[in-house]
């Protein structure tokens, strides 16, 4: 827990990393909403009614949630090493560096776990962007809410749809981890795709 690891560690052992998340996340957040504003306007959302306006919603999440993936990726893997091995780099440019140098562009940068963190984050963000897209039109329209509280309540609905909709790739991650301990803890035994106990 939390607790413990600050007694036996220290308190800053729980923030470890902290630079490399805020940065990777920095980078991520930019490329995923600048690019899904551009994909909305080039995929017609502008211009379509109903199941087409949805399709264009979809399709701009996904486009530009693969490209912030791919960007955010890299320093998800510094941040795991950087946490688990303090002594790995002294910072987010050495890491990211050093998992280049020892494993190339594919295997360093991004390792054996891209495919179920794709899976996670596309289905993240096409959930929440969507929803929250949907729902907050739905509330203009449909109601005399004040628009701050129709922002408000269609964050929350998209955060809870796009809580639901990542969990599928939260458990990949799991499954397809490189850590012998969490794999263990996966629900299915993927050579076979049935329960680990069948």
């Amino acid at each position: 827990t939390g607790s413990r690891i600050a007694q036996e560690e220290g308190l800053c052992t729980l923030f470890r990393g902290l630079l490399t998340t805020t940065l990777g996340y920095f980078f991520q957040g930019a490329m995923k909403y600048s690019l899904w504003e551009v994909f909305k306007a080039s995929f017609g959302y502008g211009r379509f009614q109903g199941s087409a306006r949805v399709f264009a919603l979809i399709a701009a999440a996904f486009a530009a949630e693969i490209i912030a993936s791919l960007v955010l990726c890299p320093f998800e893997r510094a941040r795991i090493r950087i946490v688990s091995d303090p002594r790995f780099a002294d910072g987010p440019l050495a890491a990211l560096l050093r998992l280049h140098r020892e494993g190339g562009f594919r295997k360093g940068l991004y390792g054996d776990g891209l495919c179920a963190t794709l899976v996670k984050q596309i289905c993240y963000t096409i959930a929440k962007l969507t929803v929250f897209s949907l729902g907050f039109e739905a509330l203009l329209d449909c109601t005399n809410f004040p628009r701050a509280v129709s922002t408000l309540l269609a964050s929350i609905l998209a955060g809870l749809v796009a809580s639901i909709a990542s969990q599928p790739g939260d458990t990949l991650q799991v499954c397809t981890s490189s850590n012998a301990m969490m794999q263990a803890r996966c629900p299915v035994d993927l050579r076979t795709g049935k329960p680990p106990t069948l």
